[in-house]
């Protein structure tokens, strides 16, 4: 298990302290940690903006911002099955995906820093991920996919890891998230006009085998292939 030696930074001193050293080090506004329900209580009534809706059996996460002073600030509600607001929590950065894996909920900003829910707020991990990161399996095997992103701005090499790989495999996905089918992660590549879809063992990271598909939209499902 990757997710280890969590730090928990809920508490009031704990969440002082790093606000503080988010402040100095970094001048940004500080928003990597929850805060209260209670003290956003005017801020949570409606987002600005909600980008999705990530739902469990046990919660709902509603993924958006609020424009303060000129700013984006990125808010993750969370609500319970009665769809009461039990929770607003504020990030310093766009989150990217909220996921289950391995019976916990974890949230990754687009940077690659991750949060595990408690059930009373967000824990901050310590494994980061690379940015522009997806959890891809939901068991105990972890396998996760970083996007690839390339502008004059940014290059982010995509590439897939998971637990048991000796090397990760560096692969080309923007809008189609990879999949775990049967046992195997299928990454969907563009070349050109076309696809072509990439087979790995899900256990070892070795490629099995390439083969073109025809065009792709983002919101079908991989495996169908």
């Amino acid at each position: 298990m990757l997710f280890t030696n969590m730090r928990n930074v809920s508490t009031k001193k704990g969440l002082k302290t790093v606000l503080s050293k988010k402040v100095t080090s970094l001048h940004i506004l500080p928003l990597c940690i929850l805060f209260s329900a209670s003290l956003y209580a005017e801020e949570t009534k409606l987002l600005d903006a909600t980008q999705y809706v990530f739902e469990n059996k046990h919660s709902t996460f509603q993924v958006g911002y609020k424009l303060k002073n000129g700013e984006t600030i990125t808010h993750v509600l969370r609500s319970d099955l009665g769809g009461q607001l039990t929770n607003d929590s504020v990030f310093e950065d766009s989150i990217f995906q909220i996921t289950d894996f391995a019976g916990q909920t974890y949230a990754i900003q687009m940077d690659g820093e991750s949060f595990m829910w408690t059930g009373q707020g967000w824990q901050v991990t310590d494994f980061d991920f690379d940015m522009l990161t997806k959890i891809i399996s939901h068991d105990q095997n972890l396998v996760y996919c970083s996007a690839t992103f390339p502008s004059k701005a940014m290059m982010n090499q995509g590439r897939c890891m998971g637990e048991g790989w000796e090397t990760p495999q560096n692969v080309f996905w923007y809008d189609i998230t990879p999949e775990i089918c049967d046992n195997e992660l299928w990454v969907v590549e563009p070349v050109g006009s076309a696809n072509q879809l990439k087979q790995f063992d899900r256990f070892s990271g070795k490629l099995i085998k390439t083969r073109s598909i025809r065009f792709v939209k983002p919101e079908l499902d991989v495996c169908t292939f």
